[in-house]
């Protein structure tokens, strides 16, 4: 799902259910720079800055890259 899950690197950041991720590093999250793609470019602990859209605000929010969970089908 989209919720952000708590004790996650996001919940860490401060990102909140609904927020949309609209840039990584300064790089624009679109349909030819999907965001699973953009932090594919980066290695687990590192840090990267998140533009983020909350409601009609703007913000920005450093977040340390974690290994994604296995998922299990």
């Amino acid at each position: 799902g989209s919720a952000v899950q708590a004790g996650s690197p996001a919940a860490t950041a401060g990102l909140r259910e609904n927020d949309v991720i609209t840039a990584v590093d300064g790089s624009t999250v679109d349909t030819s720079h999907p965001l699973v793609e953009l932090l594919a470019t980066h290695q687990p602990g590192s840090t990267v800055t998140l533009t983020v859209r909350r409601g009609t605000t703007d913000l920005t929010v450093q977040v340390t890259l974690a290994t994604r969970p296995a998922t299990t089908n």
